[in-house]
């Protein structure tokens, strides 16, 4: 297999070099199974786990099973999985799919002495002053969606929150020139997430399929392309809306051999990457969630309500609106954007009363954990009260970590958040939705996603 293409110079721009670490296959880890190991019947891929390990829950603190062809330990004690999601080193089966994607990234990054001054670059993007800015053209992006929805409409809230995601993200990232390259970016970016998921999830089941590493070196060709030649105007002063992008390209041009090339490629893909589907798929299942509980859904338009009528700016909903925070955090407690980490032991350590050897695969799962009613009482109904200020202190230290935990936990997470405050409130407060189905459909491959189109009509 060859490598991509080096991205070719711009006026102004140096070349951005691509990653140059090719895909790798990761060793088999243990050559046997334990004895008293579960095997999980029918798991051909990690939708299968989401049916099949909550169950292990039950069976103790540590429950060795097996899939893709690996022992594996699936962890149930809050402390222990901290342990896991937060060591800030990165292995996993998958990450030479995913560092061929987003390099060094922050998402992807196993040298700390990069990720570091990378993610304070960052977070500079992420200030109160810029998610003010944000705040304003994400309640711009909603209300335009919402206008377009007339009553008697059939909507897919699935494809709907894609699209509004898509400008969201977008806009943050790239500022000003994502309105130019929207189809460009919305194409190679949607085929660079689900071909680069799909090699991941094939990976982890121990099922990789033929021609997928060739198929993500052509995406990964287009995409380079449109960011070298978004970097190149911005570069040239063809600015007037900030972005993330311009924060990395200021620190890229003060010498500082931490954020050359490829710094500024792999961050706005990762930026990308780690936002856009993710955002996605909690606005929908928010969205699901809260007009299928019509008690709830009457709370919220309360709530957004005395919003509206005591001015609280919309830079400040998720901070000022409890109830509709608490629905976002039962949201994710529900349906987590990241279900299962697997993780390699990095070194010999004790679990549980036992030695585990370095390099035996953890299992850290937050859609297990957060479903399991030792910790989360009568854990599948849809609860947000769960998370008032007289309950949430009732919940298990490190039993929820939809954002990961540590260090690297989610950079985005205020974005994040903020953004989906404002479209519930924003939704709630304007239309009523119908939906369909009575359940929603999720498959995780390996982050989760809304399986079916999730039809509504809007009602008058």
């Amino acid at each position: 297999m060859g490598t991509a293409k080096p991205l070719t110079g711009h006026p102004g721009f140096p070349a951005l070099p691509s990653f140059p670490t090719p895909l790798r296959r990761f060793p088999r880890l243990t050559e046997h199974t334990m004895a008293d190991a579960v095997v999980l019947e029918g798991a051909e891929s990690t939708s299968d786990l989401l049916h099949l390990m909550p169950p292990l829950a039950a069976a103790g603190p540590t429950v060795r099973y097996v899939y893709g062809g690996l022992e594996r330990i699936l962890l149930n004690e809050p402390d222990e999985i901290r342990q896991v999601v937060s060591d800030p080193r990165r292995e996993f089966p998958a990450l030479g799919v995913l560092q061929r994607v987003l390099g060094q990234g922050l998402l992807a990054a196993d040298d700390l002495d990069i990720w570091a001054p990378h993610r304070s670059v960052i977070q500079r993007g992420f200030s109160p002053r810029q998610v003010t800015a944000y705040a304003q053209r994400i309640e711009a992006v909603t209300r335009r969606l919402v206008e377009s929805w007339s009553p008697g409409r059939q909507v897919s809230v699935r494809d709907e929150m894609s699209e509004w995601s898509l400008d969201n993200v977008g806009d943050s990232v790239f500022g000003d020139d994502f309105t130019t390259f929207r189809d460009a970016i919305r194409d190679q970016f949607r085929r660079t997430i689900h071909q680069t998921l799909a090699a991941m999830a094939d990976i982890e089941a121990g099922t990789p399929k033929p021609g997928a590493e060739e198929r993500l070196e052509q995406t990964i060709s287009e995409l380079e392309e449109t960011v070298r030649h978004i970097v190149g105007r911005r570069q040239n002063g063809i600015v007037s809306a900030r972005g993330l992008i311009d924060g990395m390209i200021e620190a890229s041009q003060d010498g500082d051999p931490r954020y050359a090339d490829p710094f500024i490629r792999d961050e706005v893909i990762t930026m990308m990457f780690a936002g856009y589907d993710t955002l996605a798929v909690t606005a929908s299942l928010s969205l699901f969630l809260l007009y299928t509980h019509p008690p709830v859904l009457k709370r919220v338009r309360s709530e957004a309500a005395e919003a509206r009528a005591t001015g609280i700016p919309v830079e400040r909903y998720m901070k000022d609106l409890p109830y509709i925070r608490a629905v976002i955090h039962e949201t994710l407690r529900l349906y987590p954007s990241i279900p299962f980490y697997h993780r390699p032991a990095l070194e010999d350590r004790r679990i549980d009363g036992e030695w585990v050897k370095k390099g035996t695969i953890l299992t850290a799962s937050a859609w297990v954990t957060q479903r399991n009613p030792d910790y989360f009482p009568d854990p599948l109904t849809f609860d947000p009260d769960r998370w008032s200020t007289e309950r949430r202190a009732a919940v298990v230290r490190n039993s929820y970590f939809p954002f990961g935990q540590g260090v690297r936990n989610c950079v985005g997470t205020h974005f994040s958040m903020l953004a989906l405050a404002i479209v519930v409130a924003e939704v709630a407060s304007t239309v009523n939705l119908i939906f369909e189905d009575e359940q929603p459909a999720v498959q995780a491959n390996p982050t989760m996603h809304v399986a079916n189109a999730m039809m509504a009509t809007v009602g008058h």
